[in-house]
């Protein structure tokens, strides 16, 4: 009984999380569920490089830490939210491996929806995120 609770609660975490991203990768959502993304912290996910070079050398500096906050702020990420919650567990703990992976199929399924003037927008935003983190 507690497995089909838990199938039926994964099947529904995939069902709003493929509302608020458009993605229908069947894998790439039960993925995102599975590394604890929800329609809520969807916005987190997209941060996820940002905290990989804030963990390059193995801790967050006080630095580091106040810049991807202010980034996450910047881009509409209120502090109190699940996805400020999110995005402080992931300053506090490293995230595991598997979440990039995660979000790296995210991206790829992004890609294939976004026009390519916004996606160049958007790796153009990434990196300029990523050398002001990293700095």
């Amino acid at each position: 009984l507690q497995s089909v609770r838990n199938e039926l609660h994964d099947l529904e975490q995939r069902k709003q999380l493929a509302h608020v991203s458009s993605i229908l990768n069947e894998q790439v959502l039960q993925d995102m569920v599975e590394c604890g993304i929800r329609a809520e912290t969807l916005a987190a996910l997209r941060m996820i490089p940002w905290i990989e070079v804030a963990w390059a050398d193995g801790d967050v500096s006080a630095e580091e830490r106040a810049a991807i906050l202010k980034a996450a702020h910047e881009i509409g990420v209120k502090e109190g939210t699940a996805c400020h919650q999110t995005l402080e567990a992931w300053l506090t703990t490293r995230p595991d491996l598997r979440l990039i992976e995660t979000w790296k199929a995210y991206m790829v399924e992004l890609t294939k929806m976004m026009p390519t003037e916004s996606m160049a927008k958007f790796r153009e935003e990434l990196i300029d995120r990523l050398n002001t983190i990293a700095s």
